[in-house]
This record gives structure tokens, sequence and C-alpha cells, in this order.
């Protein structure tokens, strides 16, 4: 399966409809469980730290356009809502970088002056189709009050984005839930080396202003 993203993503070999189907998949995360079934999604499974890698490839091509990366940007800001926080954490780390790495898309977090009406077709399964370049990244405002404040400092980060580097994703993929809650309590100092390698040179104190 590495070598098939390889391909794709490095050597632009076209797979039908190859984007459409990851769409798909990363936006089923988003659906609504029925009735006495419990969420279950890739980010909670044991495949979850190689899906994350493919995903971040994925997403990182230069071939794509930015119609498709505002769609992708869009149902993972969803999904930051309905998944633990370490998870959050990783998928807030991804939005920064394909933001910062696609300017086309920075109009998504910029703070409209007027409320305006959501443009994103969240029926459609074809991503160039989804109008998500058209919509605003609101889903992210909640999360400037979320409870940890890691991800509050890593939504922050949008504000600096033409001032800081990329984000090294694949430092805090293994990062869990423990490991944000003993970095809060100050308690285990493994824990916190782990987090500070990763973000300590991006955790200023900064007012965010364009969500």
């Amino acid at each position: 399966m590495n070598s098939l993203f390889q391909l794709i993503v490095r050597n632009g070999l076209e797979i039908k409809n190859y984007y459409s189907k990851l769409y798909v998949m990363v936006k089923e995360i988003t659906q609504t469980p029925k009735s006495g079934e419990e969420r279950v999604h890739i980010f909670g499974s044991k495949y979850s730290a190689k899906f994350k890698k493919l995903l971040e490839v994925s997403l990182r091509s230069s071939k794509l356009s930015a119609t498709i990366v505002a769609a992708f940007l869009k149902v993972l800001s969803r999904i930051t809502l309905c998944i633990e926080s370490a998870e959050t954490l990783w998928i807030t780390g991804l939005i920064v970088n394909l933001i910062k790495k696609n300017p086309l898309c920075y109009k998504m977090i910029r703070n409209p002056k007027t409320e305006v009406e959501e443009k994103f077709i969240e029926e459609e399964d074809d991503p160039n189709k989804a109008n998500a370049l058209n919509s605003h990244l609101w889903e992210l405002v909640p999360l400037l009050r979320h409870f940890d404040p890691s991800i509050r400092k890593v939504v922050q980060l949008l504000q600096t984005l033409e001032e800081i580097e990329f984000l090294e994703l694949e430092q805090f993929v293994d990062i869990t839930n423990p490991d944000l809650l003993a970095l809060e309590r100050n308690k285990f100092e493994e824990s916190n080396t782990k987090i500070n390698r990763v973000f300590g040179p991006y955790l200023k104190s900064v007012s965010y202003t364009h969500l």
C-alpha cells in the first residue's frame, strides 16, 4: 500500500477516483452513528498511525488543486469536533500545514465581515464539486476555547503561517491523551519532553484574529 501511495503522490500515477474515495473515507468520520451504535473510525483504530502518515503524504502532493485540498480541510475541521484530543491535535497540525502550503486556502480562515451562508456542499462526495474553497472554516473557532491548551495553541498558529516552519507531524503522531493530560498536570517529565520537542519552537502566546 505504501508503494501505491508513492506512485500516486510522487509520480502522478492516475488511479480512478482515488482522491474521491479517500475523501469519502475521511468524511464518513463526521457522520452521526445510528442509535445504539458506537462511533468507530480509522483514527481510533490500530491502523491510525499508518493512516495518518499516508493521508498526510497524499494531501502534501504538489499535484493537488486548491479545490481538493479545501474539501479535505473542511471535513478535517469537522472531524475535530467529534474525536478525542490526541487525534484533534494531529489533525489541527495537518490543517496548519495544508493551509500554509496552499495560499489559495488562506481565505478559508479569514474572519468574514458579515455573517455568511455556508457554501460547502456536505452531501457531495466529489471533492472537486463540494465548493469548500468558498466556505469558511468556522469549525476551528470552538477549538480556540478547547480545554486542552496544546490544541488551542496549534490553532493559533494559523495567525502566523508566514512566520513559522511546517510542523513535523510525524514526530507527534503517537502522542496520546495521557501524554496531553500529563503535560497539563506537569507530572511526567517524559511526556512534557515529547510535547515540547514537537511544539517548543512554535507555542508562543499570540492573539488570534483570523477566525
